[in-house]
């Protein structure tokens, strides 16, 4: 990242705060203030900016009428973001609006040090039906997982195909992904045969003795997957609301449940990352939240609420964590990704 775009992120961060308090599940977005003894918040996340289109990623205001009167802004404009990934240069976004004029789901690249969008879809021969998840490798080879179609694809930044894995019915209905940038592992979430499963990235293979990683107790229905620090790996299982963690090696260390005496509807996770500090956040598509989980598996509270301002969340859907603790939420039906910055 160029010294122009970090100055221009901290212009914007000095603008907004998110505090996320004990006492419930308040966000306050707005001005950078010091709240009250009674308001001191647990963690503090920070907003950084909103990323809808090339207009946003430069600064510029987005403009409700141009967006909602012109075709050709719509279309080189986020719809419904539901999966995002980021490097040091670059966000990536999957976009899985379809109309008469989008034959299928497109990939947003979002280049910071250029402050250009280019986007991938067919007439670069990116075929994606139902992508799910996406990640970057350190040779930037963009995975993502179509869980209609069963399988990953590679493509380069240009969207000309690398790989493709889940041949021969190797995957059933492949949903989250991990990528160990150490050991190039690629961990594929398989929900339909109730596994994770390893490939070798930079083989674009599965490995030979076909290693699966399941826990005791099994899965229910594993759906998105992150990675720790250490390379620990946390599973996601939808069905059973729980989240299993493994060591690098594969081995089973712990899970946890969520709450299930909350507020609201019983919840709907979809996606999950874990900060420098072993926070886990796992977005909350029917509540309209994030919830967030210390390190132990112990329950600390929901960050958001339902709206359409900074801090507000509309079925928020895939997250990452970048290793400078930018947090990047696909916030789906409003369109956009919203970056924050945890502070430690």
């Amino acid at each position: 990242m160029n010294c122009g775009t970090l100055d221009h992120m901290k212009r914007i961060t000095a603008l907004f705060i998110v505090s996320i308090l004990f006492s419930g599940c308040t966000a306050i977005a707005g001005k950078d203030i010091s709240p009250s003894p009674a308001e001191t918040p647990q963690l503090r996340i920070v907003f950084v900016e909103t990323l809808r289109n090339q207009e946003s990623l430069r600064g510029e205001a987005f403009r409700e009428t141009a967006y909602a009167t012109d075709p050709a802004t719509a279309l080189r404009t986020l719809q419904r973001p539901n999966t995002v990934s980021a490097d040091p240069f670059r966000v990536y976004a999957v976009d899985r609006y379809l109309s008469p004029t989008i034959k299928g789901a497109r990939i947003f690249i979002f280049d910071r040090g250029n402050r250009t969008v280019t986007i991938l879809g067919d007439p670069q021969g990116v075929h994606l039906v139902a992508p799910k998840t996406i990640v970057v490798s350190p040779a930037k080879v963009i995975f993502v997982a179509d869980s209609q179609q069963g399988k990953v694809f590679g493509y380069d930044l240009n969207g000309v195909l690398l790989s493709t894995l889940g041949k021969r019915g190797q995957l059933g209905r492949p949903s989250g992904l991990a990528l160990d940038p150490v050991k190039n592992w690629l961990y594929v979430a398989d929900s339909a045969a109730r596994n994770v499963k390893l490939y070798d990235s930079s083989r674009h293979r599965l490995f030979v003795n076909e290693r699966l990683i399941v826990p005791p107790k099994g899965f229910t229905y594993p759906t998105a997957l992150a990675l720790d620090r250490r390379g620990d790996l946390y599973v996601l299982d939808r069905g059973s609301r729980r989240i299993s963690i493994f060591d690098r090696d594969g081995n089973f260390l712990r899970d946890f449940g969520m709450p299930t005496d909350m507020p609201g509807v019983p919840p709907q996770p979809r996606g999950i990352a874990v900060d420098s500090s072993g926070h886990v956040y796992v977005t909350d598509r029917v509540n309209n939240n994030i919830m967030i989980f210390d390190g132990s598996g112990a329950f600390l509270h929901t960050w958001g609420r339902t709206g359409s301002l900074t801090g507000d969340f509309w079925t928020p859907s895939g997250i990452f964590i970048d290793k400078q603790d930018y947090v990047y939420i696909a916030d789906q039906t409003n369109g956009r990704i919203q970056v924050f910055q945890y502070i430690k």
